[in-house]
């Protein structure tokens, strides 16, 4: 089974960049609320994944559900539920707290990561039996945000930048990571994306890379065991809308894995609401 541990890699690219560049939350009065939802596939369908974010000038709060389905769910059940608030400050997401909750039934665990400034505070039940070698240090947990706030400050990106580019540092309460963002190009969104109102369309490389808390291991395996860089597609929900991922494809031992936008709501300044998801979701299977 350890082609599984690539599959929660891309999954995990997935939920750090559920939404991807936005028109400015903050030139807005009242608050955007962004509702996804995705199918993940190994030849058939194995996983389901919904995100919720909202946003203003002030604040913002994300959630995510994350559960594997179908077939994978027979070989090894995925249940986690994570969520992050934190504040708005001089026009970037700043982390306040983290939590994800893991109910998989073999490893059930809840843990929680609060900025207090001057450090990071984690709260683990049960305690992690290690925090890796080597564990994260407190300059390596300063200097990086949860996977949600990240996702906040990528959305807040100003209009007219490239919605992916750079490298982001991520600390999850346990495990600190890299994930470098390299922007390949505008496509023509295809039939599904037009559905969900699709306008716009590029494509990006995911580069995932190990920096602490993890197990021991050479330099050249700290990606997870992933063959290659995983592959996005952004797509902008509506004009000036907000960008969201429309599509992720990984290489893993179990095959290529696919993880599908099928279903975007969009309420507050800017309201886009995919007009026939059902229809969307059947040409994401085919």
């Amino acid at each position: 089974m350890a082609g599984l541990a690539h599959i929660k890699t891309a999954i995990a690219a997935a939920l750090s960049l559920s939404v991807i560049g936005a028109a400015p939350a903050r030139a807005q009065s009242d608050q955007l609320r962004l509702h996804l939802g995705y199918d993940g596939r190994l030849y058939l369908k194995v996983l389901d994944l919904e995100v919720d974010q909202t946003l203003d000038g002030k604040s913002f709060q994300s959630s995510v559900h994350l559960k594997t389905s179908g077939i994978l769910s027979l070989l090894h059940k995925i249940n986690v539920h994570a969520e992050s608030q934190g504040r708005i400050e001089r026009d970037t997401a700043v982390p306040k707290s983290f939590t994800y909750m893991n109910a998989d039934g073999r490893k059930n665990r809840r843990v929680t990561a609060t900025w207090t400034g001057g450090d990071v505070a984690i709260q683990s039940q049960p305690q992690f039996p290690s925090l890796g070698d080597p564990p994260a240090s407190r300059e390596q947990k300063l200097e990086a945000a949860d996977p949600l706030t990240i996702l906040t400050r990528v959305t807040m990106a100003p209009s007219g930048e490239r919605p992916c580019e750079g490298v982001h540092h991520f600390f999850d309460g346990k495990q600190r990571y890299d994930v470098a963002f390299s922007y390949r190009g505008t496509v023509q969104p295809d039939a599904r994306e037009r559905l969900l109102g699709i306008t716009d369309a590029v494509h990006c490389n995911l580069a995932f890379h190990e920096v602490a808390g993890f197990k021991k291991k050479p330099p050249e395996q700290r990606t997870q065991g992933l063959k290659r860089d995983v592959t996005v597609t952004l797509g902008r929900l509506g004009v000036q809308g907000p960008w969201v991922v429309s599509s992720l494809r990984a290489d893993t031992v179990l095959g290529a894995a696919h993880i599908d936008l099928v279903n975007a709501q969009v309420t507050g300044p800017v309201a886009v609401l995919a007009r026939n998801a059902a229809h969307a979701e059947s040409l994401a299977r085919r």
